[in-house]
């Protein structure tokens, strides 16, 4: 399936702001070194992301998480992978997000 099939978006969400797909925002903010688990289970370091989700009219399902490439957040039907993680070269942070709708 690719990016620009229906259901899935990419978004960018730099530092301090958020972007927004159909009724879920994301924020993105607390960019620092963490750990990182891969998929088999190995721990590494690297740049972490804190996301903070709401979905309209449905309050419970807000969370706060602490994420990095590879991640995958399962929240009110929405599927969000965390795509990459990085810092440009004028210093600003970035997460780069697959959102499949539900």
């Amino acid at each position: 399936m690719t990016h620009t099939e229906i259901g899935l978006r990419r978004i960018a969400v730099m530092s301090n702001s958020h972007g927004q797909v159909a009724t879920l925002r994301v924020g993105a903010g607390d960019f620092r070194i963490g750990d990182i688990v891969d998929g088999g289970n190995a721990r590494r370091q690297g740049l972490t992301v804190t996301l903070w989700f709401s979905v309209r009219d449905r309050p419970e399902l807000d969370r706060q998480l602490r994420a990095y490439p590879g991640a995958v957040i399962n929240l009110g039907g929405y599927r969000v992978e965390v795509d990459e993680v990085s810092e440009d070269s004028d210093g600003s942070y970035w997460a780069f997000l697959t959102v499949m709708l539900p």
